[in-house]
């Protein structure tokens, strides 16, 4: 069975000639976008080791209202789930 490679230039994928049409054009759109892409990172930023600004958590005051309360506890809430 004869492989069908990507068009790309210096890809190195291949796929089986017994692959679905539709299934083959998913991967080839797949690997456009991701590796193709204007948006995928350059290999220079990556080295650069440049990293995203940590999420800062909420504080409270021991002499605060419940209102200042209730939104330390909805700030919190919210960091927890930050990623």
């Amino acid at each position: 069975m004869a492989d069908i490679r990507c068009p790309a230039p210096h890809c190195n994928l291949a796929w089986l000639s017994t692959t679905d049409p539709k299934v083959l054009l998913k991967h080839l759109h797949m690997q456009k976008r991701t590796a193709y892409s204007d948006t995928a990172p350059t290999t220079a930023s990556m080295a650069t080791g440049v990293k995203a600004e940590k999420v800062k958590h909420p504080v409270v005051s021991t002499y605060g209202t419940s209102k200042e309360w209730t939104y330390f506890v909805q700030c919190w809430s919210q960091y927890k789930h930050a990623p």
